[in-house]
């Protein structure tokens, strides 16, 4: 599974690497001539049904006119996920506190799963690499599609809202936001 990457500006990157049956996926910062982890996405293993976060098996670069995203699928237990990664500037106009509104790129992060279980955990969780203080970027979710969020200064976990009953087919879907530093 060959790694793949979605620039971010000059500055700043997502890399996707394999990482057993899954890929998993760091927010990097350049330093010099080299990349440093800033953020990394906590990882499950091939046999947890509820993984910590969704479990990315392929992942896929395409172009929409000059925009390039990725788009990744997997699978645990009998849940699908699926995802889209595309930067993207905050919302016209927009003044909800839910998203991004200053002028900075942001990376949107559009996830869903789909389940016929009632899930024991569903979200993303990501660990902090970098510590000095606000030098990690920012996080920021959309609140119609994301129900609760943990932020600490190490670690980042967001969680869709949706129905938590079992017996027919249901997609959660949770949209969240990463932005670099500020000083950037």
């Amino acid at each position: 599974m060959p790694d793949s990457l979605l620039p971010i500006g000059p500055d700043y990157r997502i890399r996707f690497h394999a990482d057993s049956d899954r890929f998993q996926h760091v927010i990097e910062s350049r330093s010099g001539n080299s990349w440093v982890a800033l953020w990394r996405s906590v990882e499950g293993t091939n046999v947890e049904h509820w993984p910590t976060s969704p479990p990315w098996q392929e992942i896929a670069e395409h172009q929409l006119g000059s925009t390039t995203c990725l788009l990744g699928v997997g699978k645990a237990g009998t849940a699908h996920w699926s995802i889209s990664i595309d930067v993207t500037l905050p919302p016209a106009g927009s003044s909800s506190g839910d998203l991004p509104t200053d002028p900075r790129s942001a990376v949107r992060f559009d996830v869903a799963c789909r389940t016929k279980e009632l899930p024991k955990q569903l979200g993303s969780s990501y660990e902090c690499r970098e510590t000095g203080g606000g030098e990690a970027g920012e996080w920021r979710v959309d609140e119609a599609t994301t129900e609760a969020c943990a932020d600490e200064s190490s670690a980042w976990r967001c969680e869709p809202r949706g129905p938590r009953t079992a017996g027919e087919l249901t997609t959660y879907r949770w949209i969240y936001y990463w932005s670099p530093p500020r000083s950037h």
